[in-house]
């Protein structure tokens, strides 16, 4: 599996996280385990406060599935499996409301995409760094812009956005918040792996590269131009064979004489 095609079928792996992360937010209920049922339904929630607003067609459903659907899979990006085994052993929904998603998408992935267990691997881990990197480095851009921006007007540039989140994900995760972030999505992309190996292990054909390297040798050898042999009247029927016709030797097509007996060919 070539390096293009673990990244595109990791792109798309993370588009199919969101929707998995709003069955585990609004079906399993991730936020009331997340914060000790503190905030309990928020889906419901959500979906009764767009019900009182006045949007067209299928946006009075679509707006509030890509909300929850984002507020998931972000519990998804910032708190770890472990974090959860670790302060909350007792809360086995908590755990698997978390490792579900994981789950699903690097079983869909291999099915879809994956034809053996290296691939379904690679394919699932693609998912979590994919997210790891995009994360934690998205607010270190938006400190940089802003930055920027203070400093072009003439401010100094004292934005400093992650002290704010690595307080903040010290507080709830106990880890800073770039180590939180890679812990969380390396952990998930670890399990979509585990599990897209095991797909890509079922779908696995012993034969099935040697086949097709077989039909490409084959289609190869049918494009390969002929080589015309010698067919002039004038020549006996056992130099179109390769050979002289005088002493029937064996002789290199191309060559003008016989290398035996001289004979011009």
């Amino acid at each position: 599996m070539g390096l293009w095609r673990v990244i595109w079928t990791g792109c798309l792996g993370m588009l199919c996280l969101i929707p998995l992360a709003w069955f585990s937010f609004n079906v399993l209920d991730l936020g009331a385990a997340i914060t000790g049922s503190l905030f309990i339904g928020i889906g419901d929630a959500i979906d009764t406060a767009f019900s009182l607003v006045p949007l067209p067609g299928f946006l009075a459903g679509f707006i509030p599935f890509i909300i929850q659907g984002i507020l998931g899979i972000m519990m998804l990006w910032f708190f770890p499996l472990h974090w959860a085994l670790y302060y909350r052993p007792d809360d086995i929904g908590m755990a698997l409301a978390i490792v579900l998603p994981w789950l699903l998408v690097g079983t869909i992935t291999a099915a879809l995409f994956c034809k053996k267990a290296r691939q379904g691997f690679d394919t699932g881990l693609a998912i979590g760094l994919g997210y790891a990197l995009a994360i934690g480095v998205f607010p270190i851009a938006i400190q940089a812009i802003v930055n920027a921006a203070l400093g072009g007007a003439g401010l100094p540039g004292i934005f400093d956005l992650m002290a704010v989140l690595n307080g903040l994900f010290s507080g709830m995760t106990d880890l800073p918040y770039i180590a939180a972030v890679l812990t969380a999505c390396v952990e998930g992309g670890l399990i979509a792996g585990v599990f897209g190996a095991l797909i890509g292990s079922l779908k696995y054909k012993p034969g099935g590269d040697l086949e097709t390297t077989k039909v490409k040798k084959a289609k190869k050898k049918k494009a390969e131009p002929k080589i015309a042999t010698v067919t002039d009247s004038s020549v006996s029927t056992s130099t179109k064979g390769l050979l002289c016709p005088n002493c029937h030797s064996k002789v290199v097509l191309g060559d003008p004489f016989c290398p035996n007996c001289g004979t011009k060919l």
